[in-house]
């Protein structure tokens, strides 16, 4: 909302209200039904039709304030009993808010409101909406939505927002719920959150409103709201300025100069810093009993935005504090077109009025029609710098502004880029002129200081500006649209679609008065055109993303032209080494196409990335060049695979490239480059735990071995996806992709992979806790590596059989004979990740024999061959073996440092099961600590997971703990239910050692 004031040659009369919320003021209505009114802007308030309506504990207080602060949106039990119990167990906390529900509804007659005050089930309440319940803060939130969003050109000279306006100040009685201090830390947290917001938008609404009255000659009434602000925020400078400037024109000169005493006391006092400039100045010119002038005694033309602003305050930040410092006189916001340059300087613009006496002046060069002189006659009009029917010359124009503390805003400046090179002069012959230009490339001046604009921020957390602004505008586009938790993420896709971009935000908002959300994402996908507008007031450049782009290309030559279509081919950041080979593209045309806003560079990373609707619109452009590009870009990602097979680092910016390489590839059915790529890349996909690109590159490469009817080719696609899919715990897609590739080596009568295939089908075994089958698969396999003369392939089985030992017998030295014998014959065969596991396995029994030195040594060794291979998943797996090694030694924090960083590190990797693993040592760990809450929370999460992938063996231990966590709860019925599933899931396994602990009650962790 835009905010003006004008000069006040004459008071207005004043405009006082008085609010029906206002205890001070309140009137009992005569309504045939109850009424309901809570009053949150002050000391908690409730009455009944009129009368004050008696809650006896603060818990029914917390209860009714939380579900009015939220009127009309359902609240679920277990937020609301975790606020007024959050040291309760669950079923507790749910029994206390039910028995404060009851007191709560039964104090506020409930039963005799029609529809009652409470909306009520089993898993959420809510007060509802009704002209019948009234409360305060809503009003106060919905009146000043009204100011902000009602059309006038100035808010003094609009009596119906000045109404809604002193209601709406009329309301805020102090602080928010002052003195209701429930001992509860959700309820503290939220309690303070609100308060910092009600008392910005409280003193927002006494700024409009004071600057209105100033405005209007009201002394007394904004005398009235400045001291209302200074008492929510006593070094408000603005509000000290105000009421100065108000006693003054009241008469009372002495307490206006008190006034800045007591402002400069506060200042001190509070902040430790002295008052701004124009505090003093204002000081000075009361002392002097001067004349005050109104800031808006001078009319500055001025573009009126439509809609509000949306994000950028960093950027805001950054121009205000550039903008002020006299050292910095040239600015230019470069970016993209439609990203929002404009609309930036002017809302920078209008905050720098009050640093630039003689005035901030905005400046079109678009539609300049001339050369340099033409553009200065411009500025001077711009400006009002001519008297009457007066034309100015360009010269004449600079002799004005050579005195003139003023900001030039020039919009648009790469359309007049080279009749601009008299700006240089200008700010040498005019001192205190300052310029804030935007342009979709620099000037390429030496005082010019540049901001970069990019798309607004697209996050993952709290509602940001990108999808701010999409909701406005399609409630601009359809009255009825919001943003909800099912929307959300349409929403932020669609954002990220167009990576932030405002015109496309607003492209695609618009598009909500006839699209569903899902449409909108398929059509951006599909086709540039989409995303344009109809409006007929619409700048012809901003009227679609193709006429923004068709701007900035026509801006290029030919070379640049044919160079910014080859980068297309790049679907994520890319070198200037590839740049070079597959785009013929130099250094000096990728700094051409930084400058021109057509290319970002990351500088540290030395990368580029471009625009993603903007590769949209150059791959068009790329016409029949296209083939030869893209074989290029096969070509090149092919070799770089090859040459960095053992060289992960340079992988690690290259991995959507390569595999939009492969990709490119099988669309043009290059299946023997397919079948290579996949190769070359395989060790440092798994070794990187890249398992998604690994699935997707070993379809491909599935379908190549078909096309080719290559059936080795096919049988170890088959093999290396059937491991990729037990990794990702998608067991049954596992097994049908092993049992291929077994059929098929058994009719190639391929040894080493048939026993390979066995192998992997015996691990999802043992995962399934399918111990007997697991050992016969792993049996035969060992058989046949052992006749291959496969060191490596008996090792693997060898531990795969100590850990069968370990599960169904609990024959740790059988278990630690297969270990020491499977590292015996690794250690003479090059280091593999076969080989830490079989180190950690070997920790892991040698612990439960009580040699946690040795223990200790063998981590250390693993930790290191798992870092020099460079296997995250390994390294991963090292740090739960320790925090279990930490755990025997009761070392409990330590043992929560491992499993903390473990947990982050197979999260990152998508493994659930060695997510649920970590789970269930951690909530192990908690109630060890004492916190049984936790531990059963934990525990808990860990069994879904187990559920999930089917894996018995650890459901059964899962539930063990678990029955143990419930009893010492008290929550005697789920514990013995979880006990019973533990039982029978034990007795199906045959696992003596838990039959034995459930039949002997040991409660034992």
């Amino acid at each position: 909302m835009k905010l003006t004031r004008v000069a006040a040659s004459s008071p207005a009369p004043s405009i006082t209200l008085r609010s029906p919320y206002n205890a001070d003021h309140v009137t009992t209505p005569i309504h045939p039904m109850p009424t309901l009114q809570i009053s949150l802007l002050g000391p908690l308030q409730v009455r009944l039709s009129g009368v004050p309506a008696h809650l006896r504990t603060d818990a029914m207080r917390v209860l009714l304030a939380y579900l009015a602060r939220h009127e009309g949106v359902p609240q679920r039990r277990d937020r609301l009993a975790d606020l007024l119990s959050p040291d309760r167990p669950n079923p507790a906390a749910l029994t206390y808010l039910r028995n404060r529900l009851t007191l709560l509804r039964k104090a506020l007659k409930d039963d005799e409101a029609v529809p009652p005050w409470f909306m009520v089930d089993r898993k959420q309440i809510m007060l509802r909406t009704g002209d019948d319940v009234l409360v305060d803060l809503s009003r106060f939130e919905q009146l000043l939505a009204r100011v902000e969003a009602h059309a006038h050109r100035q808010l003094a000279g609009c009596p119906h927002c000045l109404t809604l306006l002193q209601e709406a100040v009329a309301l805020v009685r102090g602080e928010m719920m002052a003195g209701l201090n429930f001992p509860s830390e959700p309820w503290e947290l939220w309690l303070l959150t609100q308060r910092e917001y009600v008392n910005q938008r409280a003193l927002e609404a006494m700024t409009w409103l004071r600057e209105a009255l100033l405005t209007r000659g009201d002394w007394e009434g904004a005398l009235a709201i400045a001291q209302r602000q200074l008492q929510i925020e006593p070094w408000l400078e603005a509000a000290h300025r105000a009421a100065m400037q108000a006693r003054f024109q009241l008469g009372d000169r002495n307490g206006a100069l008190a006034q800045f005493e007591q402002c400069k006391a506060r200042l001190w006092d509070e902040l430790g810093v002295e008052p701004d400039p124009e505090s003093e100045q204002l000081r000075q010119a009361l002392f002097d009993q001067q004349p005050l002038r109104s800031d808006t005694d001078k009319k500055e033309p001025w573009p009126t935005p439509i809609g509000p602003f949306f994000g950028r305050e960093r950027e805001q930040a950054h121009l205000l504090q550039t903008l002020v410092d006299p050292a910095h006189r040239l600015v230019t916001i470069v970016g993209a077109g439609g990203i929002g340059k404009t609309r930036l300087a002017l809302e920078v613009g209008r905050q720098l009025r009050m640093s630039f006496p003689d005035g901030v002046y905005f400046v079109p060069l678009d539609a300049v029609k001339g050369g340099a002189e033409q553009i200065k006659i411009a500025i001077g009009e711009a400006a009002g710098l001519a008297q009457a029917d007066q034309q100015l010359t360009g010269e004449q124009v600079l002799s004005i502004l050579r005195d003139k503390a003023m900001l030039l805003i020039l919009d648009n400046c790469e359309m007049v880029l080279d009749e601009l090179a008299f700006l240089p002069d200008w700010l040498k012959r005019a001192p205190q002129l300052a310029l804030l230009t935007t342009s979709r490339e620099a000037l390429a001046f030496h005082a010019e200081s540049l901001l970069i604009l990019t798309g607004l921020p697209t996050g993952e957390a709290a509602l940001n500006a990108a999808e701010a602004m999409f909701e406005a505008r399609g409630q601009a586009a359809r009255a009825d649209f919001a943003l909800s938790e099912a929307t959300l993420p349409q929403v932020r896709q669609i954002c990220r679609l167009v990576d932030g971009s405002p015109l496309a935000i607003a492209l695609a908002a618009a598009w909500v008065r006839r699209r569903s959300l899902t449409q909108i994402i398929d059509s951006i996908g599909e086709s540039l055109d989409f995303l344009s507008s109809r409006m007929r007031d619409v700048d012809p450049r901003h009227r679609s993303m193709r006429a923004a782009f068709e701007t900035s290309w026509q801006l290029l030559d030919g070379q640049e032209q044919a160079v910014l279509a080859a980068l297309s081919i790049f679907p994520t950041p890319f070198s200037a080494t590839a740049a070079l080979a597959i785009a013929g593209a130099s250094l000096a045309d990728l700094d051409t196409l930084c400058d021109k806003s057509l290319l970002q560079q990351e500088s540290e990373a030395e990368r580029y990335q471009m625009h993603s609707l903007l590769r949209q619109f150059t791959a068009e452009k790329l016409g029949a060049r296209a083939p030869d590009v893209a074989q290029r870009f096969v070509d090149y990602f092919h070799r770089f695979a090859a040459a960095n097979q053992q060289s992960y680092g340079p992988l690690q910016a290259e991995w959507r490239n390569l595999l939009a390489a492969i990709t490119l590839a099988h669309r043009r059915a290059e299946w023997a480059t397919v079948l290579s790529f996949v190769r070359l890349l395989d060790k440092p996909w798994f070794r990187q735990i890249r398992f998604n690109d690994m699935r997707i590159g070993l379809t491909m490469a599935v379908a190549a071995a078909t096309a080719l009817d290559d059936r080795p080719a096919l049988a170890q696609s088959l093999l290396r996806l059937g491991e990729v899919e037990m990794e990702q715990s998608d067991y049954q897609a596992a097994e049908r992709c092993l049992n291929d590739a077994l059929n098929h080596f058994l009719h190639l009568e391929d040894g080493l992979g048939i026993a390979q295939s066995q192998y992997a089908l015996s691990r999802i075994k043992l995962e399934q806790a399918h111990d007997e089958e697991a050992v016969r698969l792993s049996q035969e396999s060992m058989r046949l590596f052992e006749e291959a003369g496969d060191g490596l392939g008996v090792a693997r089985n060898l531990n795969l059989l100590a850990l069968c030992c370990i599960k169904q017998r609990r024959d740790f030295a059988t278990a630690q004979r297969h270990l020491e014998e499977a590292a015996a014959l690794q250690r003479a065969l090059p280091l593999t990740s076969s080989y830490v596991e079989t180190l950690r396995h070997l920790a892991r029994v040698q612990s439960m024999a009580g040699d946690t030195e040795r223990a200790a040594q063998r981590l250390a060794e693993a930790a290191q061959v798992a870092q020099k291979l460079g296997n995250l998943g390994e390294e991963g797996a090292v740090l739960y073996e320790r925090l279990l090694l930490a755990k025997e030694q009761a070392q409990w924090e330590a043992a929560l440092a491992f499993g903390g960083t473990a947990l982050e590190r197979f999260r990152a990797l998508g493994s659930l099961r060695w997510e649920a693993l970590i789970k269930t040592q951690l909530g192990l760990l908690h109630q060890q600590r004492g916190d049984p809450h936790a531990a059963l929370a934990l525990v808990n999460e860990g069994l879904e997971l187990f559920d999930a992938l089917g894996d018995r063996y650890e459901q059964s231990y899962s539930l063990y703990y678990a029955s143990i966590l419930y009893d010492a709860l008290g929550q005697a019925e789920r514990g013995a239910a979880a006990k019973g599933r533990a039982r029978q899931l034990a007795a199906a396994l045959g696992d003596p050692l838990l039959i034995a602990r459930l039949a002997e009650g040991d409660g034992a962790l």
